[in-house]
């Protein structure tokens, strides 16, 4: 009976906070997701977070989990790269507040960024800028 009561209870958590099952797959590190870029022809998209960053947990609660968003990432290839763990990566791409999002070419040069908290419709147009085709 506890075994239920434990599985409704995550099922209830899930239906209120649909953004704890991700639909975008995040590449871990960046040279793999430049690699991926140059075989695929799509632009990478970094997420520089930190963990407490109370605006980067936004962007995963609210607008990385919009459904429309989530499709336009499919023409990315997407890192996240907490700058914690990673400051020199940061500081390489400039990193001067969080979340910052960056978009590259396929040989790691910055062509675009956004930064702070981005409503979902906001990110979509900003993605809708850098898409391939």
């Amino acid at each position: 009976m506890a075994g239920v009561c434990v599985a409704l209870v995550a099922i209830g958590f899930l239906a209120r906070h649909p953004w704890r099952i991700s639909q975008i797959k995040w590449a871990g590190d960046l040279n793999a997701a430049l690699v991926e870029s140059r075989l695929t022809n799509h632009p990478v998209l970094i997420d520089f977070y930190s963990p407490g960053c109370a605006p980067c947990n936004q962007m995963d609660s609210e607008t990385f989990s919009d459904s429309e968003v989530a499709q336009m990432m499919k023409l990315f290839v997407p890192v996240k790269i907490n700058i914690d763990k990673y400051p020199a990566l940061a500081n390489h791409y400039k990193v001067s507040a969080i979340p910052q999002i960056s978009i590259l070419n396929s040989n790691g040069s910055q062509v675009g960024e956004a930064l702070g908290f981005q409503l979902p419709r906001d990110f979509a147009g900003f993605l809708s800028r850098f898409k391939s085709s």
